[in-house]
């Protein structure tokens, strides 16, 4: 059995689901190396607020946001 389903089992019982989720993906190591952060859920976790700064490691040749950085933060969380 995987750490994050021991989590996923054990952590409802001390906090809600939606502050589970949203620390439970800012702390995975997949997640945070898109740079992106979990802001706020939703108790129903049907609404997520997703902070995702411009930093050297998603700005591409033109001094945009690689639209892949886009993509990897958000396509986790269905």
């Amino acid at each position: 059995m995987s750490i994050y389903r021991k989590i996923a089992e054990i952590g409802p019982r001390f906090m809600g689901k939606s502050k589970l989720f949203k620390h439970g993906f800012n702390f995975s190591p997949m997640y945070r190396r898109s740079t992106a952060r979990i802001v706020e859920a939703s108790e129903d976790l049907l609404n997520i607020r997703i902070k995702l700064p411009l930093s050297y490691k998603n700005r591409n040749y033109a001094n945009s946001m690689f639209g892949g950085s886009m993509f990897s933060a958000v396509d986790p969380i269905p």
